[in-house]
């Protein structure tokens, strides 16, 4: 089992090309949004002053995904499935 497959996914604050963003927050958007979007405010308007440890983290792969999502016919029949089931 490679190391990659230990290391939990940890949110990440960025930007390219003048495109700025924030996510990752694995169940904690409340609190972290906020306090994400102030830092990513302060990063759009070139302040230097505490940077984030989250910040420009390199993204890790997803276990057994390769770039092509087979995943997502899968997730489409799970929720046509719901909505059927829903409109019992």
């Amino acid at each position: 089992m490679g190391s990659r497959a230990r290391v939990p996914a940890l949110p990440h604050l960025g930007g390219q090309e003048g495109v700025f963003f924030a996510c990752g927050y694995s169940g904690t958007g409340i609190a972290r949004a906020s306090w994400f979007g102030h830092k990513i405010a302060q990063r759009m308007l070139g302040s230097t002053d505490a940077p984030s440890a989250y910040a420009d983290l390199p993204f890790r792969s997803c276990p057994l995904y390769n770039g092509k999502p087979w995943f997502l016919p899968l997730a489409v029949l799970f929720y046509e499935m719901r909505d059927r089931w829903d409109q019992r």
